[in-house]
């Protein structure tokens, strides 16, 4: 697999990136002097470098080195939206197979999809933001969030070789979960979002948090929940249910008197009448 490896001791500069929108066109076939890194928003194209296809999906990114011959064959499909950066090449970047990470560099592969939890899409949209200001540090701006980028970039190839614990990986999709009560993430979602299997997905959460992918949303929302009854007791129970992603009222009020022993109507009651105290759910027990 061709990897790039970018110094990261002296300063990257932008050159030029903005947003790109095509309609069926064909990579212009050029040997730039410059490295082109390309962002695929949606769609799907077929870029090669030096007579080697890269089919380029929605999420992908690739990174065309300077000095290198690229081209297209074919046309792109009917709306392929990209985000691109064209950035200085530096005496002692390098482009080959089968480098491995060394101290003060880049390392990432050509040719990566980038999961939709990384934060690599918004850093290469506020750069391009901060390129296009019209102040004396757009340059700067744009340069150091190319930085970050870069980082990200070598972070993510670390972790689909294995490099990056699981204990990571499973924080960050708990950070997402946890970010976005309203929703539940489906197996597949989870699995796509850190690039593991349903098998390794489930191992992962068994051994981090001691519960299954569904059982610990399931969870992270009832409690929630509680914690939103003793804030508002009065809020409407299919209100609450909503706001936390269950299918109905029946749902949730289900599933939060099996975890706590009373239903969320009696509970919010006993709130109610206690003035706002909290109240340990678990002293209650309905017949």
């Amino acid at each position: 697999m061709l990897k790039c490896s970018l110094s990261s001791e002296d300063k990257r500069r932008v050159s030029v990136c903005n947003y790109n929108h095509h309609h069926m066109s064909i990579h212009p076939d050029r040997t730039m002097a410059e490295h082109d890194l390309i962002y695929m928003v949606s769609g799907e194209w077929e870029i090669w470098q030096d007579d080697i296809p890269y089919l380029l999906r929605e999420g992908d990114i690739l990174f065309l080195s300077a000095g290198h011959h690229h081209y297209g064959v074919k046309p792109c499909s009917e709306d392929v939206r990209t985000i691109y950066v064209h950035l200085c090449a530096l005496e002692g970047d390098r482009c080959q197979n089968d480098l491995s990470v060394s101290e003060n560099e880049f390392l990432f592969p050509m040719h990566f999809h980038i999961p939709s939890v990384s934060p690599l899409p918004l850093l290469l949209k506020q750069m391009v933001s901060a390129y296009w200001q019209q102040n004396i540090y757009a340059s700067e701006q744009a340069s150091a969030y190319l930085s970050l980028a870069l980082c990200e970039m070598s972070s993510l190839a670390s972790e689909n070789a294995g490099l990056v614990s699981h204990e990571v990986l499973v924080s960050r999709l708990l950070q997402t979960i946890e970010s976005t009560p309203d929703r539940f993430f489906s197996v597949e979602e989870m699995c796509k979002l850190i690039n593991v299997s349903r098998k390794t997905l489930h191992n992962y959460f068994m051994e981090v948090t001691g519960l299954s992918p569904h059982a610990y949303q399931l969870d992270c929302k009832l409690n929630c929940a509680k914690k939103l009854l003793e804030e508002k007791p009065e809020i409407p129970l299919g209100d609450l249910g909503g706001l936390l992603g269950f299918c109905d009222e029946y749902h949730f009020s289900k599933m939060f008197k099996l975890k706590f022993s009373i239903s969320p109507r009696k509970y919010a009651k006993y709130i109610t009448a206690l003035g706002g105290e909290q109240l340990n759910p678990n002293e209650y027990h309905e017949v």
